[in-house]
């Protein structure tokens, strides 16, 4: 009972936000207009101040993990090699293989992942959270242009070396997290009142963000490319839990690392993959189908996975 109740009260809240988010937009309350405006505003302001504070007020020198950085690059890199490699043999049209090796390799860490690790273990995951999130946005965001760009059929988004590292490195999201770790690192203090309003800024921002992925559910999504979509869902929620979670645990990752571990494989596929998609004219249509599915089969398996973790007294 305590182990169900552990799982509960971790999924719970966050899985209740996004619920309301999809019965507002049912509703007429939240429209698309303001949902869109609403996604724009989170990812090109609220979460890069976000993410500068969760930095900036974590000691990110004390969550250095050169064995977490080794493992988080690789089992990511390799997850795009051997879902490229495989996803080739079957899938002709480069713009849809493209949308399907991001939809498997990309999480919405920034918002699901980091309100998971604070629900689950509380303000000594914040850290480790900072920490893997340095170094995962840059990679994640340098995968997927590399990814699209290729794969894309529109010439007018073809682009050369250069202009993809700019495009990874004027990224509003990495910007703040860089500095974020630089004035973190130089003890640099801010005014307390810059502290405070940054602190209610990250305080709004992940259940704003938990409402809008709630209220951008659209079933309909799911209605195109079905067998494509459930082949990555399945892979993004399960298969590399399943694969990733055990290696983990073999070379030495316990309790709390665990289980940030594994809600690193097991988050939904970012929001702002099927925004990419659609700018870099790839396969939106599937992008947002592995989206809206990927959210809704993850809160069932972090559920059971947290249960099951837990009660083999593995985090």
């Amino acid at each position: 009972m305590n182990n169900l109740l552990y799982s509960l009260n971790g999924i719970f809240p966050i899985f209740s936000i996004a619920l309301l988010g999809y019965y507002l937009k049912k509703k007429d309350l939240i429209t698309e207009d303001f949902n869109q405006r609403s996604s724009d505003m989170l990812f090109k302001f609220f979460m890069p101040l976000m993410l500068f504070y969760n930095v900036y007020s974590s000691d990110f020198l004390s969550g250095l993990d050169l064995k977490m950085f080794l493992f988080l690059y690789a089992s990511t890199i390799g997850t795009v090699v051997v879902t490229w490699v495989i996803g080739a043999r079957y899938i002709k049209e480069k713009a849809t293989l493209g949308v399907f090796v991001q939809g498997i390799y990309r999480n919405n860490y920034a918002i699901l992942a980091i309100s998971l690790n604070l629900a689950l273990f509380g303000q000594a995951a914040l850290t480790m959270s900072a920490f893997m999130l340095a170094i995962v946005v840059p990679l994640y965001n340098m995968l997927a242009v590399f990814i699209l760009t290729v794969c894309s059929n529109d010439p007018t988004v073809k682009k050369g070396p250069r202009d993809i590292v700019v495009g990874v490195f004027t990224n509003k999201i990495i910007i703040a997290i860089a500095l974020g770790i630089v004035v973190s690192s130089f003890k640099i203090a801010l005014p307390q009142f810059v502290v405070n309003s940054l602190s209610m800024i990250s305080g709004i921002t992940a259940p704003l963000a938990i409402l809008m992925i709630g209220a951008s559910m659209d079933f309909a999504k799911l209605k195109g490319k079905m067998k494509l979509t459930l082949i990555a869902s399945l892979s993004k929620t399960v298969i590399l839990p399943l694969i990733f979670v055990p290696i983990a645990y073999l070379i030495g990752f316990r309790d709390m690392y665990l289980g940030m571990i594994f809600l690193f494989f097991t988050t939904p596929s970012a929001a702002n993959s099927y925004i990419m998609a659609r700018s870099m004219k790839c396969d939106d249509e599937l992008a947002g189908s592995i989206v809206m599915a990927t959210t809704l089969l993850s809160f069932g398996t972090i559920f059971f996975g947290i249960l099951i973790l837990k009660a083999l007294a593995l985090i």
